[in-house]
């Protein structure tokens, strides 16, 4: 059973949808912004805090990510699912806050192990997302093209975030020292271990 509130979370209505695979996605810069991937590939978007849906855009694939950018730009990422791995990826940009979509790129991935599902993005726009096994990747031309960092080769990245200061956090498993702990960083080069067990952060 789905619920929405519309005063801030003193009274809640019931959520009528058509899909037992919901998944809603707020806007970053936007709190009245709400996506919802309402299966079969189909992407719908609220303009008033989920009151009322529009259909947005239907994918190429399942849906995997949508990444706020900016206030008007919205990336949203989709694939072909094959043994539970994403074997394709699917990218579409937005620039009126997701009412309209237009697809710019689809490539498939030649590392051993997929991209995986987890994309964030810093001050920059820069995106960066890890491999199901190992490893680090950053893109600054919206994932067209995807770049190893080879200090993170030996990584199993947990999660990461950024902060107002463009200081990423990253929750990981070190190959190389053996070692979990959550780990600070602004240029990726230099690390600080501020953390000693692995972390799910936001």
């Amino acid at each position: 059973r789905r619920v929405s509130s519309k005063d801030d979370g003193k009274s809640w209505q019931n959520f009528k949808h058509d899909s037992n695979q919901i998944k809603i996605l707020g806007h970053a810069f936007d709190d009245r912004l709400f996506y919802w991937d309402g299966g079969d590939d189909n992407l719908f978007l609220s303009t008033d805090g989920g009151e009322h849906w529009d259909h947005s855009i239907e994918t190429d694939g399942s849906i995997l990510k949508l990444v706020t950018l900016n206030e008007d730009k919205v990336l949203l990422v989709s694939a072909n699912i094959v043994n539970n791995s994403p074997t394709n990826l699917n990218y579409y940009l937005s620039t009126d806050k997701g009412s309209h979509f237009e697809k710019f790129n689809s490539i498939p991935y030649s590392y051993n192990n997929p991209i995986s599902l987890d994309i964030t993005h810093n001050q920059q726009n820069r995106l960066y997302t890890d491999a199901n096994e190992k490893g680090l990747f950053y893109s600054d031309d919206l994932g067209v093209n995807w770049v190893e960092l080879e200090k993170f080769r030996k990584w199993r990245i947990g999660s990461m975030v950024f902060d107002e200061n463009n200081q990423c956090f990253i929750s990981a498993y070190d190959g190389d020292k053996k070692e979990y702990g959550v780990y600070q960083t602004h240029d990726f080069v230099n690390l600080k271990r501020i953390f000693p067990t692995q972390l799910g952060i936001r």
